[in-house]
């Protein structure tokens, strides 16, 4: 029974997680990370725009784009700068890096952005 259940974490952990517009792969489950005492954070920008956005480890499927900002950042000790699904381009999130803080580095990404499965897309190629 507990090398099922290990096995069944394990399986969720590598779960892929996708961009909901073009179902490209972006990151997984198990690069899920804790960032100042949580994973799931709900910040407003300075133009009122409310999002919930996760933090990952790594997300593979993104591409950065801009200088890197410490203005309006979400997390203190942290500068940001975008980052956009590789495939598509759609704004998927922020990239945050830090010299002071640990992580060094995470990707802080909406959360109703990025979908478990691909069942909604024409093609799993």
């Amino acid at each position: 029974e507990l090398l099922a259940s290990r096995g069944e974490a394990e399986a969720e952990a590598d779960r892929s997680l996708y961009c909901f517009v073009c179902g490209q792969t972006v990151t997984s489950l198990g690069q899920r990370i804790p960032v100042q005492g949580s994973f799931e954070h709900t910040c407003t920008n300075p133009g009122g725009y409310v999002y919930t956005i996760g933090c990952f480890r790594e997300a593979e499927g993104c591409d950065e784009a801009g200088e890197l900002a410490e203005a309006f950042s979400w997390f203190p000790g942290y500068s940001w700068r975008y980052a956009f699904c590789a495939s598509c381009r759609v704004h998927l999130g922020w990239v945050y890096e830090s010299t002071t803080e640990a992580p060094e580095r995470f990707f802080g990404l909406i959360l109703n952005r990025l979908v478990a499965g691909r069942d909604s897309f024409p093609s799993t190629s």
